[in-house]
């Protein structure tokens, strides 16, 4: 199976070991893609992200 990178396009070959797969590969630009894969077919892709929710970390100070 072929899979494009959503940050650089790079074509990305995986085993047959990627036919029943959820979860992320690294593209070599460094880019996370979280895939889901069934029966040998991608079902969903996108590009993680390592920013957080702002409002779950910041404090309020109540001033």
């Amino acid at each position: 199976m072929r899979i494009i990178c959503l940050s650089c396009g790079h074509k990305m070959e995986v085993d047959t070991a990627y036919d029943d797969f959820e979860g992320p590969i690294k593209c070599l630009c460094g880019a996370m893609l979280h895939i889901k894969t069934e029966e040998g077919k991608l079902k969903e892709i996108h590009l993680e992200t390592h920013e957080r929710e702002t409002c779950a970390t910041t404090e309020h100070t109540g001033q």
